[in-house]
């Protein structure tokens, strides 16, 4: 399945972040690993797991609501690839963190694009009802705050719009969003390094159910990211 996914995305450069809170199990992870899978965290355990599972800092993001002192701390001093974060709030607390530790967090900005996942209400987490990331608005007037602080380098934007979705057209309006951001980020001088554009492929859970093909997904969010020139990390986990 990662061979799979990993091809359809072939001609792009492009980094796959095992969602660790998919499956946790150890062997699972370390199996994904050596497939030449990334690891994306949700928690502070899940960052512990995917270092026990061989994964370097430089290989994990960090995501998730709510994260606490300590595990920004981990985050920080590990110097992750990347934290999501998802409010004004949190950058204070990791900038805080960075500058008493004399070190630079790596930080990218989780994005509301308001884009309804066509799936369960209790997993969609893309529209402005959710309490999931930050808007366009919001986001733009944050990371040009963040791009003045010294101790914060601002390395993505980050977009995840919910689970088990099996229509393209929501992914590609998620990835539309977050790439005319980095154009608009990019005419301010402000230089990212990556699109995150999540995870959230559904899988066939009854005969017959009819989901994306890993090709056809490919197909939705490469446009969009390629217009940019940055590089694409995904986040696959159930499928």
């Amino acid at each position: 399945r990662y061979a799979a996914l990993d091809r359809a995305f072939a001609e792009w450069p492009h980094d796959m972040h095992y969602a660790i809170k998919a499956n946790a199990t150890l062997a699972v992870v370390r199996e994904m690993r050596a497939a030449g899978a990334h690891a994306d965290a949700n928690s502070g355990g899940e960052i512990e797991v995917a270092l026990r599972a061989g994964f370097t800092p430089d290989q994990i993001v960090f995501t998730g609501v709510g994260k606490t002192h300590e595990q920004l701390l981990r985050a920080v001093t590990l110097g992750l690839k990347a934290i999501n974060a998802e409010s004004p709030g949190e950058v204070d607390r990791i900038h805080a963190i960075a500058q008493a530790h004399n070190t630079t967090a790596r930080v990218a900005v989780r994005v509301n694009p308001d884009v309804d996942a066509g799936s369960h209400p209790y997993i969609s987490t893309g529209s402005k009802s959710n309490k999931f990331g930050m808007s366009e608005a919001q986001a733009m007037r944050m990371i040009a705050d963040m791009a003045r602080r010294p101790h914060l380098k601002v390395v993505g934007l980050h977009v995840h719009i919910g689970s088990q979705i099996t229509d393209a057209s929501p992914l590609a309006r998620a990835a539309s969003t977050i790439a005319a951001m980095a154009t608009a980020l990019t005419h301010d001088g402000i230089a990212i390094e990556h699109l995150d554009i999540g995870g959230g492929l559904g899988i066939a859970y009854t005969e017959g159910q009819q989901v994306l093909s890993p090709e056809e997904y490919a197909a939705a969010v490469l446009p969009p990211v390629k217009a940019t020139g940055l590089r694409l990390v995904l986040e696959p986990g159930r499928w």
